[in-house]
C-alpha cells in the first residue's frame, strides 16, 4: 500500500497541511505516516580534557510521540468524514532523531511513499529559524513529489493545476503525475511556459515541440497548454494561479530547472516564505 509522509514540527502550519494530506490519501487511496525529525543533545566539552557525550532523554522521544499521537486524533474525524467514494486512510506515527533529509531518505527507502507533504514556512523569525531551512533541504532531497501548503491555503478541493515548464526531460514524467491528480479532483491543469522578452524573437524550438507532442498524448479532455508572455516569472505564475480561483502551482526540481532560477530569484520570500498557493515539486529523478 502506498503512503504519504507528512513531516510536523508541530506547528499550526504543519498541522493545517496534516489535515489537507489526509484529503489526498483518501482520494489516492493512500494510507498517512506522520513524523517528526528532532535533534539530539550534541557532545559537550568536559572540563578534564576529555568528552562528555549527553545521553538523549527519554522525555524528548516521549514528547515527541505524544504530540504525534494528538496530531492522529485531530486528523481521524477528518479522515472519518472523507467522500464515500474515498478511502479512509489507515494514519500511523514515527519519530526519530538526527538530519532530516537522511531520516527522510531511510523512510523513503523502507516504505513506498507516494508524496511527501509539509506546511510552509511563515515570515515568523523562530518558525523560520527551526523549520525553514528544512523546507528546501526536504525538496533537494526527496526522492518523490513534494507538497507545500501555505497557512491560509488547502487541498480540500482543487480547480486548477498550474505546471510551469522549461521543457526539460523530467517534465513529461510530472504532467503524466498531475494528469493522475487532476482525474481525482476533477480540476483543470494548465501547462504554461513563461516567455521573456529575449525569447519572443526565437520562435518555438525542437524541445517545445516534443513536449506538446508528448503531452498531447495523455489526452486529458481539461488539459492545455499555452505561453504565456512576462519578464517576472515568479509574479505572473502566482498571478495565474490566482486568477481563477483556487490553484496548486507545480514545478519540477533540478540543477537547471526553472524551480533552481526561482530559488535564485530575488522574489523567492513570495514562492516559501510569504507563499500564498500550494506548491507540488517534482524530483528530476
Amino acid at each position: 500500500m502506498k503512503n504519504i509522509l507528512v513531516l510536523t514540527d508541530f506547528s499550526e502550519n504543519a498541522s493545517h497541511a496534516a489535515e489537507s494530506a489526509v484529503v489526498l490519501a483518501g482520494k489516492m487511496h493512500a494510507n498517512l505516516l506522520l513524523f517528526h525529525n528532532f535533534q539530539g543533545f550534541p557532545v559537550t566539552p568536559f572540563y578534564a580534557g576529555g568528552a562528555l557525550v549527553v545521553d538523549e532523554p527519554a522525555w524528548i522521544n516521549e514528547e515527541s510521540k505524544n504530540n504525534l499521537n494528538q496530531l492522529e486524533k485531530r486528523l481521524d474525524p477528518i479522515a472519518d468524514e472523507l467522500d464515500e467514494d474515498d478511502r479512509r486512510p489507515t494514519i500511523r506515527c514515527e519519530c526519530n532523531e538526527g538530519n532530516l533529509a537522511e531520516n527522510i531518505k531511510f523512510i523513503a527507502a523502507k516504505k513506498e511513499i507516494e508524496l511527501m507533504v509539509m506546511g510552509a514556512r511563515t515570515e515568523d523569525p523562530i518558525d523560520h529559524f527551526f523549520f525553514g531551512s528544512d523546507t528546501q533541504s526536504v525538496i533537494q532531497n526527496a526522492p518523490c513529489p513534494v507538497l507545500v501548503i501555505p497557512e491560509k491555503n488547502e487541498i480540500k478541493s482543487l480547480n486548477k493545476i498550474v505546471f510551469a515548464t522549461n521543457f526539460d526531460r523530467a517534465d513529461v514524467e510530472a504532467v503524466q503525475y498531475l494528469v493522475k491528480l487532476g482525474k481525482l479532483f476533477d480540476c483543470d491543469i494548465e501547462i504554461v511556459h513563461v516567455v521573456k522578452d529575449e525569447e519572443k524573437k526565437a520562435g518555438k524550438n525542437e524541445k517545445e515541440i516534443l513536449f506538446k507532442e508528448q503531452v498531447g498524448k495523455l489526452k486529458y479532455p481539461k488539459l492545455n497548454y499555452h505561453r504565456e508572455n512576462g519578464n517576472d516569472v515568479v509574479r505572473r505564475l502566482n498571478y495565474l494561479c490566482k486568477k481563477n480561483g483556487l490553484g496548486l502551482l507545480a514545478v519540477v526540481h533540478h540543477h537547471n530547472s526553472l524551480f533552481v532560477r526561482m530559488l535564485r530569484h530575488s522574489l523567492t520570500k513570495e514562492i516559501l516564505v510569504k507563499q500564498n498557493l500550494p506548491l507540488l515539486v517534482f524530483p528530476s529523478k
